[in-house]
């Protein structure tokens, strides 16, 4: 990088001071005394001074050079501002490079942003929430308050001050901030644009300390946003490709009935195997497919039945067995009539081989006061929604963790703002 550096005696202690912008830089503190002096005065007059001034731990020592973003700067100033109240503390690092200039580069909560003055002027509206557009983009407005001065170090293109104060507003857009600084004879605004921690120690050195990071950045971008847009367009189109295979299954399923009869519960008998039914054979064909049970009692109230199932191959003895109840109780409470449970149950069972069966049925429950019929019938290859329900839970499954990521991330990016659209009013 083309450029070369001055020394200058501090005016009031005789320090050595290193000037590096050289012809561009109008203010330099000394690091022995704390005076910031004016380079533009030819006696080096002082701007300010100050004694017992605090000591901070720069993360980036000024002087160092590195390669950000394509072009190769040299750290030169240091500023560590904070709001009104002192409550919150960041840091910003002037960078310089003799061909393109000056940038800042700003670290809050370890997290990182790179500054530069905006060439055009953006159009802020206070109609509503308040907003700002530049080139073409709107940005949210995300802080209003004063930033001050509360330590400076190394040289800047201004007469900096300790407690120099500044009203302030940011607008984000991640990854960008648009800020605005205003004093009182003038405006600046400057464009920011978040960069990650390891491009920082790319460019700076890999051993650099740098400060943990903590919270979520206002112009921190979520990780996850791009993934969610092709998760997205992924889910969309398998679940238009689930909806219409379904569709395409639905429409070939037969729902023919292979088995259907109405027995009696409730009749008075001191034989236990009056309880037990077992049907004479019956006929399932057409190959392996599904098979639903449908069990239906019109007459039940305010009470309850059980009835285990098994279907039985009879060539092969293998069984598929099945508890299945009902249950239905109803009334009139306050002038008003209730109902709960149901008379009639489903339940299906995948993959029966054809072939011929019987089955056995054994109800159960307390006995009614006059006999209870109930119907039992057997359909097979019948239309199933559940595999698409299923499908569809498990494609959308990633999508949806992934939107809670985002929608977290961008919650906790909107905690620290008073212009939060997660608060409410």
């Amino acid at each position: 990088m083309a450029g070369s550096a001055q020394a200058i005696r501090c005016s009031n202690c005789g320090a050595g001071v290193t000037i590096r912008a050289v012809g561009r830089s109008v203010a330099a503190t000394c690091t022995h005394c704390k005076s910031i002096l004016d380079l533009a005065d030819p006696n080096l007059a002082i701007l300010s001074f100050y004694k017992n001034a605090k000591n901070y731990d720069f993360a980036l020592p000024l002087g160092k050079r590195g390669k950000l973003r394509g072009d190769t700067w040299e750290l030169i100033g240091y500023v560590r501002r904070a709001d009104t109240a002192s409550i919150f503390e960041w840091d910003e690092y002037l960078l310089f490079n003799p061909l393109k200039g000056f940038k800042w580069l700003m670290c809050s909560n370890g997290h990182w942003t790179l500054i530069v003055v905006t060439k055009q002027k953006p159009v802020v509206v206070r109609a509503g929430k308040p907003h700002a557009s530049y080139l073409g983009h709107a940005y949210d407005i995300f802080f209003e308050g004063k930033a001050k001065v509360v330590y400076v170090e190394g040289e800047f293109y201004w007469r900096v001050a300790v407690g120099e104060t500044v009203k302030v507003q940011d607008f984000v857009r991640p990854p960008e901030v648009l800020s605005s600084e205003e004093s009182d004879d003038e405006i600046v605004w400057s464009i920011g644009d978040y960069v990650r921690k390891d491009e920082i120690m790319a460019a700076f050195g890999p051993k650099l300390e740098l400060p943990a990071t903590s919270g979520v950045a206002p112009n921190q971008p979520s990780a996850v946003k791009n993934e969610w847009a092709k998760l997205l367009l992924y889910a969309v189109g398998l679940s238009m490709f689930l909806v219409i295979a379904s569709t395409l299954q639905q429409g070939m399923a037969k729902g023919e009935e292979v088995f259907a009869q109405e027995f009696v519960y409730g009749v008075r008998s001191t034989d236990p195997s009056d309880k037990t039914i077992v049907t004479p054979p019956f006929d399932i064909k057409g190959g392996t497919s599904n098979v639903e049970f449908d069990l239906a009692a019109a007459e039940l109230s305010n009470s309850w039945m059980e009835m285990e199932l098994t279907l039985t191959n009879v060539e092969t003895g293998e069984g598929v067995g099945l508890q299945h109840g009902l249950e239905y109780y109803s009334g009139v409470e306050g002038g008003y009539s209730w109902s709960e449970g149901s008379k009639t149950a489903e339940e299906l069972v995948s993959a029966v081989p054809d072939g011929k069966y019987t089955l056995t049925i054994e109800p159960s429950g307390p006995t009614p006061p006059r006999p209870l019929r109930y119907l039992v019938r057997l359909r097979r290859n019948v239309a199933d929604f559940s595999n698409l329900a299923w499908g569809a839970l498990l494609l959308w499954l990633f999508p949806c963790f992934i939107a809670v990521r985002h929608w977290l991330h961008e919650v906790n990016r909107w905690s620290e703002s008073d212009y939060s659209p997660y608060k409410e009013s």
